[in-house]
């Protein structure tokens, strides 16, 4: 049979996608919708809040742009990965790798800071080695290891014309005699030393000489400093040095003047040796570089003496030691009565009108400091407050004894490092900018701003190229910061305490820095909690990265952004279960005309929110006096009770220290509660008898837990349970409450335990 030939379709390459396109979504309240997403655009995602923003935006493009680039990497790989769940969605093509970045603060730990949040921590530690001077700590002079030829060429502009001596130490063994030691110089081929500002010959009668010190200044050469005899010079400051073990000293005959030098790190005046500058010294993630107090967390938990002693204006009769109170160290408070009344301190007066010197008896003892030993104790010894718990804290293998320490322990600045994190070697170790010196704590507490002008200072040797690169990187990245809005912000600040919008525009700046192209960035309102002024700089990052060839898909509420915008997905009309439908994708000056958009009505000026013609009168207030917390420069703020107050001014101004840590944190230790940092300084927060409770409305999640839903947090679920429970149905077959809980053995699902989904291991 003859072979016949089949004719082949050509295929044909598809031509580059333009844009991302979604077919199908139906992620939580979606309703099917198809979206066009134009690629290398900054597209807004609007729409009234409930509408389906997020649920598109993170759930449904982010979630799929982040599954398929894990997806590249290999099975074993991706079981260390986190992954999203595949998005109900139809199909989407034409997504980049996705990098979202959220408002919530995922950062727990305290070592976190910005510096290692922007990974600038990790180009300082290799910069400072490089342009930072040594100094010594105990004189503050410069230390730099020199050579045979530096120490030269100083000495022939210092000394020029002068008679010299060049000298180098020699250790002299215990108990010997100076007869003995002088022959053994002799032996080496040395006939002079230095010793008390004369030369002494080692071949004389040593009689007047009855006693040496610990070593011996032995003369290497006498030279007349001048250019011709610098390689005379030269070999004899080698030469010392080797002798001298990287010491020497020069010795001006006529001002009877010593300039020691070193070849080391190495403080020749002081005779201190400090620690080489390694990267590991300059990173307190590193225990090289960490305060070994406080292990480069810059707190430590001691006693609080504010929760030992809560009510100061209780007497000692009335037991103001909390601890003392009830039966358990009821021993303890007779023993402070009986001190007391050996050293006639009045038990019946308010512990805060006692003179200072009698509070101090209390709280710290009778020695004041140093440790108690069994003498003390049974000699009737006063301990003090302090000494009660460093008992305490000799019991701990015991578990009441940890839980009880637990209530009185609080975190506070490390008295080593000062909070700074680093231990004290590192501090030897500073960069001059002018006159001013800072050391790596100093520079970190200064604002991002101060940074940034301070780096842009630096004298950098025009041969050091590396160095060069690394400032250029880190004054590159502290502009990012500025230019996002958060220029007061610190190096230094605990990524923890920043709010979702400084996290998110933090973040925002590390992308930058890394210079990622042809990536999808999908951000959650970024421009929560950024005063208007900045909002502006804040577009300008947008369209900087946009520029770099990314697509950028934003939700977002804030008019500026929205008119900024090159694309806009208006998602509506309502919310919930009356929104997820697709209202608008295009222009902005197209959705101004569209009449069933709520964004484009306000947008357009049909709709407005009208301003209250009435306004609440206050008749009591919160005095808050002399807050002096972070920036705060000791004010005086009335805030208003029973009307709804707002606290305004520029990111950075101090208005959440002044609410979270100065107002919020003093009401809790006025109302007796726990709280765990330090509350702000202040002179005093009067007026906390007249609120019932505080409480704290911030962006922290509410639970951690994925079984946790808004109807549980609240508590209505156990009235929903109580109220099947009561059906005559379930009294007849015996169903109590915990037979409608997800979360007991009795009512959940046996196959999910309750989740709602199962979780299965493809390895």
């Amino acid at each position: 049979m003859g072979s016949k030939a089949v004719e082949k379709k050509c295929v044909t390459a598809v031509a580059a996608a333009t844009c991302i396109e979604i077919r199908g979504a139906r992620q939580n309240n979606l309703k099917g919708i198809d979206v066009d997403l134009p690629l290398g655009k900054l597209t807004v995602v609007t729409g009234p809040s409930g509408s389906g923003k997020s649920s598109l935006a993170f759930e449904t493009i982010y979630a799929e742009g982040q599954r398929r680039y894990v997806e590249t990497f290999s099975p074993y790989m991706r079981q260390f990965l986190d992954r999203m769940d595949k998005p109900r969605v139809d199909d989407i093509r034409g997504i980049p790798p996705a990098i979202a970045i959220e408002q919530a603060n995922p950062v727990k730990s305290s070592r976190s800071t910005i510096g290692t949040m922007t990974e600038i921590n990790d180009y300082l530690k290799l910069l400072w080695p490089r342009v930072a001077k040594a100094f010594c700590p105990s004189c503050g002079r410069e230390i730099r290891p020199e050579t045979a030829k530096s120490i030269a060429d100083e000495v022939l502009r210092d000394c020029a014309d002068k008679s010299v001596l060049i000298t180098f130490w020699v250790a002299v063994p215990a108990k010997t005699e100076p007869r003995t030691f002088f022959e053994f110089l002799q032996q080496q081929g040395y006939l002079r030393v230095w010793i008390d500002n004369e030369v002494v010959r080692v071949d004389d009668d040593p009689k007047k000489i009855k006693r040496l010190g610990a070593r011996v200044q032995v003369i290497q050469d006498r030279i007349s400093i001048n250019q011709e005899d610098r390689a005379r010079l030269v070999e004899a400051l080698e030469t010392a040095l080797r002798f001298g073990k990287g010491k020497v000293n020069i010795v001006d005959l006529e001002a009877k003047a010593e300039h020691p030098f070193s070849t080391g790190w190495h403080c020749p005046h002081c005779d201190v040796d400090i620690r080489p500058p390694t990267p590991g010294l300059f990173t307190f993630n590193n225990p090289l570089g960490a305060c070994p107090e406080c292990r480069g967390f810059g707190r430590t938990i001691t006693i609080d003496l504010n929760k030992a002693i809560p009510d100061r204006s209780l007497s000692i009769k009335q037991g103001v030691v909390r601890v003392f109170r009830g039966n358990e160290f009821g021993n303890s408070q007779k023993d402070l009565l009986r001190a007391c009344a050996r050293e006639e301190i009045d038990i019946s007066v308010p512990f805060e009108e006692l003179p200072k010197a009698d509070q101090e008896f209390v709280i710290s003892g009778e020695k004041r400091s140093g440790e108690y030993t069994e003498d003390d104790y049974e000699n009737d010894r006063w301990y003090g407050v302090r000494g009660f718990f460093r008992w305490l804290e000799s019991q701990v293998y015991k578990m009441h004894m940890r839980v009880l320490l637990s209530r009185y322990r609080a975190y506070t600045t490390c008295p080593s490092c000062n909070g700074g994190r680093f231990q004290p070697e590192a501090l030897n170790y500073k960069i001059v900018v002018g006159k001013d010196l800072f050391a790596l704590p100093e520079f970190a507490a200064l604002s991002i701003s101060n940074a940034r002008d301070l780096l842009a200072k630096i004298e950098i040797s025009s041969g050091d190229s590396t160095a060069r690169m690394l400032c250029d990187e880190i004054c590159a990245r502290l502009n990012y910061l500025c230019e996002v809005g958060v220029s007061y912000l610190t190096l230094d600040r605990s990524t923890r305490t920043l709010s979702g919008g400084e996290v998110q525009r933090v973040n925002l700046t590390t992308c930058l820095g890394a210079s990622l192209v042809n990536t999808l960035f999908v951000m959650d309102e970024p421009s929560i909690g950024l005063h208007p002024r900045d909002i502006g700089r804040l577009v300008r990052v947008m369209h900087n990265l946009r520029d770099r060839g990314n697509t950028l898909l934003v939700v977002e509420h804030e008019e500026q952004i929205i008119r900024a915008a090159d694309n806009l997905i208006d998602i509506g009309p309502g919310r919930g279960e009356r929104g997820g439908e697709l209202v608008f994708n295009g222009a902005l000056d197209q959705l101004l005309f569209r009449k069933n958009s709520l964004t484009g009505d306000y947008l357009s000026g049909r709709k407005s929110i009208p301003v209250s013609k009435k306004r609440r009168r206050s008749t009591s207030s919160i005095k808050i006096t002399g807050a002096r917390e972070h920036n705060l420069k000791n004010i005086d703020v009335d805030l208003p009770l029973s009307v709804f107050t707002c606290v305004s001014g520029v990111s950075g101004s101090g208005k959440s220290t002044l609410i979270h840590d100065v107002l919020y944190r003093n009401l809790l230790i006025a109302k007796g509660q726990a709280t765990d940092q330090e509350a702000g300084a202040c002179k005093s927060v009067s007026g906390a008898h007249r609120i019932g409770e505080v409480v704290m409305v911030d962006q922290s999640p509410l639970a951690r837990t994925p079984r946790s839903t808004p109807i549980l947090y609240l508590g209505l679920y156990d009235r929903v349970r109580e109220l099947f429970a009561a059906q005559p149905e379930a009294m007849s077959q015996g169903l109590t409450a915990s037979a409608f809980s997800f979360n007991s053995g009795s009512g959940r699902c046996e196959r999910c335990s309750g989740t709602g989904f199962e979780k299965i291991e493809m390895q």
